[in-house]
C-alpha cells in the first residue's frame, strides 16, 4: 500500500469518526433537552425510546466500522448519514418542545416544529432504497439499475418536499393537528394530493430495489448468497413483527421489542459486509425457524387447553391457566426437538448430515475397538463432516 493510499484512508477514517461524534453529540443533546422537558415518564416509554434509539446506534454504529474499515462501501457512508440525520431529528424533536411548550416564543420554535414533521422523510426513504440496491459491496448490480437508483434519489427528494408542505398530517411539538405555518391554503391541497401520489411512487421503487437484490441472490455464488440471506433473515423477522396484529407506536412492550428487532437489521449488514462468522447464516435461520415453530405450537396448546379447561369447569379460570402452562411446559422440549430435527433437514442440511454422520460413528465404536477400523472410520468421519483439504492421524504405539 503506497504512502498516498494510506493518507487516504486515515483522511477517511479521521471523517468517519468526526461524522459519527456529530451524531452521537446530537443523540445526548437531544436526550438531555428530553429529559429536562419531561422528567416524569412511563417506564414503557423510556424502554421504548432506549430501544428503539438502540436500532439508530446501531446503524450509526455499524455505520462507523464500515466506514472505517471498507471506506470503499458506500452502505457504510449511507448508514453513517443516516445516523447524523435521525440523531438531527432527535435534538430537533426536543427543541421544538422546549422553543414552543416549555418555553414558548423561544428561538426558532417555529422552524424547528417544522422541521420536525418531514425531516424524517429522507433518512427513511434512503434506508429503504439504496442499502437494497448497493448491498454487498456497495455498487449496482449493473448498469442497468442505474434508473432505479435515480428514481429512488428524485422519489425521495420529491416526497420530502411534499411532506414539507403538506397541511394533512402537520402537527405541533406535542403531536396535536396544526396549520401550516408556511403554506398558503390555495396550495395545501396540492401538496396533500402530491404527498399521497408520491407514497405509492415510492412503493414502486422500493420493490424495485428489494428485487434486485432477489435477483442479486439468484445470479451470485455461495459467498454473496451467505451475504444476502443475513440480510434477507432480518428482514423478514422485521416485516413479521411490524405485521403483528398488535398496538404498534403506542409506547408499550410492544415498542421495546420493535427496537430490538430494527436493530437486527444494520447488524445483519455489517456481520455480511465484514464476513464476521457469514457462514453461520443456515444455523441462524434453522434455529429461528424452529424457535417461531414452537412458540407458534405451544400458544395453540395453551389457548386450546384454556379453552377446554375453561368450557370443563366456567368458574376454574385460575386452575385453566395452570394445566395450560404445565401442558406447554412439559411439551417444549420434545416438541423443539422433532422442530429441530426436521428444520435442519430442510434449512441446515449440512449440519443435520454432519451429526449422523458422528453418530453413526459412535454406534460402530461401541461394537468394535479394532484401531486400524477406528483410524480409517475416523478419517473417513472428519472428512465427511469438517471437510479439510487434508486430514492425517497419528497413533501412538505400545
Amino acid at each position: 500500500m503506497t504512502a498516498q493510499r494510506s493518507a487516504g484512508l486515515a483522511r477517511l477514517a479521521v471523517l468517519a469518526w468526526a461524522v459519527w461524534g456529530l451524531g452521537l453529540v446530537l443523540l445526548v443533546g437531544g436526550l438531555v433537552l428530553g429529559a429536562i422537558d419531561d422528567p416524569v415518564a412511563r417506564w414503557e416509554s423510556v424502554a421504548a425510546g432506549f430501544t428503539q434509539g438502540a436500532a439508530f446506534v446501531a446503524i450509526g454504529a455499524v455505520g462507523l466500522l464500515l466506514s472505517v474499515r471498507r471506506p470503499g462501501n458506500a452502505i457504510g457512508w449511507i448508514y453513517l448519514g443516516s445516523w447524523v440525520g435521525m440523531t438531527a431529528i432527535v435534538w430537533i424533536g426536543s427543541y421544538a418542545k422546549w422553543a414552543t411548550v416549555t418555553h414558548p416564543g423561544g428561538f426558532a420554535g417555529t422552524p424547528a416544529v417544522w422541521l420536525n414533521n418531514w425531516l424524517w422523510v429522507p433518512v427513511i426513504g434512503t434506508l429503504l432504497t439504496f442499502p437494497f440496491l448497493l448491498f454487498p459491496n456497495g455498487h449496482l448490480l449493473t448498469r442497468r439499475w442505474r434508473p432505479v437508483a435515480w428514481a429512488a434519489g428524485v422519489v425521495t427528494v420529491l416526497w420530502s418536499i411534499a411532506f414539507a408542505f403538506e397541511g394533512e398530517d402537520y402537527s405541533d411539538a406535542l403531536g396535536r393537528s396544526a396549520d401550516h405555518p408556511y403554506t398558503p391554503d390555495h396550495w395545501v391541497g396540492f401538496f396533500n394530493t402530491g404527498k399521497n401520489v408520491l407514497a405509492l411512487v415510492f412503493l414502486t421503487v422500493l420493490v424495485g430495489s428489494v428485487a434486485s437484490l432477489v435477483l442479486r441472490f439468484r445470479r451470485s455464488g455461495p459467498l454473496e448468497r451467505a451475504q444476502i440471506k443475513w440480510l434477507m433473515l432480518a428482514g423478514a423477522l422485521s416485516v413479521a413483527f411490524t405485521t403483528l396484529p398488535v398496538d404498534h407506536g403506542t409506547g408499550n412492550w410492544v415498542d421495546v421489542v420493535a427496537g430490538l428487532v430494527w436493530a437486527l437489521l444494520p447488524i445483519s449488514v455489517g456481520v455480511a459486509i465484514l464476513r464476521y462468522r457469514l457462514y453461520d447464516i443456515d444455523r441462524f435461520i434453522s434455529r429461528t425457524t424452529s424457535y417461531v415453530l414452537v412458540i407458534g405450537v405451544l400458544f395453540l396448546v395453551y389457548v386450546s387447553v384454556v379453552t377446554a379447561v375453561g368450557q370443563l369447569l366456567p368458574k376454574s379460570s385460575d386452575l385453566a391457566v395452570a394445566a395450560a402452562t404445565l401442558a406447554a411446559a412439559a411439551l417444549f422440549r420434545p416438541v423443539l426437538s422433532r422442530v429441530k430435527s426436521v428444520v435442519d433437514r430442510r434449512f441446515n442440511r449440512s449440519r443435520y448430515d454432519a451429526q449422523h454422520t458422528v453418530d453413526a460413528f459412535a454406534a460402530r465404536l461401541r461394537d468394535g475397538v479394532d484401531p486400524d477400523l477406528v483410524a480409517t472410520d475416523l478419517l473417513d468421519v472428519v472428512e465427511g463432516t469438517v471437510e479439510p483439504t487434508s486430514a492425517s492421524l497419528w497413533m501412538r504405539t505400545p
